[in-house]
């Protein structure tokens, strides 16, 4: 059994709040019973997982990002002499299970940012949710935008070595460039 437990760290700026985890390991099995990065109220990174430490290594695991201000990563940044701005919120959430020897990956994943900004760039957006499996992978929906540049929407899908992309559509406010 290990426990981890962090609490006020600070590097380049930055503080991470507390750092907590729980790794168990017994009978050629490790569980991740609990991740959980929390660099403020509005901030945190939680996560689980499984793996067997034999053949055929399969695992199972699972991670929610919650970040309701990129600002608390400006920091990182700022040691650039030119640091852009840096804003929104992310949050992107996994769940997959599979085998580390053979490429036989499963899972879901969404990711959604809401009101970026990095530099110039304002009111960035995206959104994409979708599935994968060792014969596809599935992006039925996928949005990004920025004010004042447009949006972009598209499906993807991916099988036998075939990408596939559908359901085109790139806009500058009412103006379609492309569709398709």
């Amino acid at each position: 059994n290990f426990f981890i437990e962090g609490r006020g760290i600070e590097t380049m700026g930055m503080t991470v709040r507390s750092i907590d985890a729980r790794l168990d390991a017994a009978e050629n099995q490790a569980r991740l019973s609990q991740l959980q990065v929390v660099f403020n109220e509005k901030n945190v990174i939680r996560g689980e997982g499984a793996m067997r430490l034999t053949d055929p290594f399969d695992y199972s695991g699972s991670l929610d990002v919650q970040f309701a201000d990129l600002s608390i990563f400006q920091p990182l940044l700022e040691q650039e002499a030119m640091a852009p701005a840096l804003g929104g919120a992310l949050s992107i959430a996994w769940k997959g299970t599979g085998d580390l020897r053979a490429p036989q990956h499963t899972g879901d994943v969404a990711i959604d940012l809401r009101g970026g900004e990095f530099g110039d760039l304002q009111n960035l957006a995206a959104h994409a949710k979708g599935s994968y499996s060792p014969q596809f992978v599935n992006v039925p929906g996928l949005t990004v935008s920025a004010r004042g540049l447009g949006e972009a929407l598209l499906s993807l899908f991916w099988k036998d070595n075939r990408l596939s992309i559908f359901d085109i559509s790139v806009r500058q406010e009412k103006l379609i460039l492309v569709q398709g």
